[in-house]
């Protein structure tokens, strides 16, 4: 899947607050789901990839897919912002050790 210009501006640009940096960083460390349930409890499944649980990434999926291309990047973009989703190969940088790794 090529990813236009405009996405990736917009993936860059999406930053959260350290209480949700915070959030993020505990659930990925724990493997847990940065999804919620439908009720808003925070969903306790196994993150696998992400940060999502396999039932919570096909809704962010099914979502994402009614939306034009660049309003895709724009839905994506918000959810990486507000923690809800992990920007592509972010599971990695949080989990390494390593400050050069992570700040590569």
């Amino acid at each position: 899947m090529v990813l236009s210009r405009e996405h990736l501006i917009m993936v860059l640009r999406s930053s959260r607050t350290s209480k949700q940096q915070r959030r993020v960083e505990e659930r990925v460390q724990s493997g847990k789901c940065l999804g919620t349930t439908r009720d808003g409890a925070e969903c306790d499944m196994k993150a696998t990839r992400r940060g999502l649980c396999d039932k919570c990434y096909q809704q962010m999926i099914s979502a994402k897919c009614r939306h034009d291309q660049d309003d895709q990047a724009a839905y994506e973009s918000r959810l990486i912002s507000a923690g809800a989703l992990l920007a592509n190969r972010e599971v990695s940088k949080l989990k390494d050790k390593s400050v050069f790794r992570r700040l590569a």
